[in-house]
């Protein structure tokens, strides 16, 4: 499961991302939820990159990477997060938009509670 493309990105992601934009294709016809969600996801992984860069920029000396990039990272990710939000707002929050993120917030949660059980740390 951690095999890479070519692009250095891990196969497993491919396929999941495929399957999930087949799946929102199948429960509806309207494309425009399928574009909202796509960008959700993109600006979601660009703003949690961003708070990784800047981390990495405090946590390592002589990392070369100045500050103020990945905090001007975050403020664009944020500002345009906030746009995508409006859209999905504006054009309804359809059903496979709110099963695709109720599934990954249920995940999440189990996945927490499971690693606390067993005692590993979580962030």
């Amino acid at each position: 499961m951690t095999k890479l493309s070519n692009k250095q990105i891990p196969w497993v992601a491919l396929i999941i991302e495929s399957l999930i934009a087949v799946i929102i294709l199948a429960i509806t016809s309207d494309q425009i939820p399928l574009m909202n969600v796509a960008v959700f996801a993109q600006l979601i992984a660009m703003l949690l990159s961003a708070f990784a860069a800047l981390e990495a920029a405090k946590a390592a000396v002589g990392f070369g990477l100045k500050r103020w990039i990945p905090i001007l990272g975050i403020c664009t990710a944020s500002y345009i997060l906030i746009i995508s939000l409006f859209n999905i707002i504006k054009f309804g929050i359809s059903f496979s938009f709110l099963s695709i993120f109720s599934i990954g917030l249920i995940a999440a949660i189990i996945t927490s509670l499971w690693n606390k059980r067993i005692g590993h740390k979580t962030f």
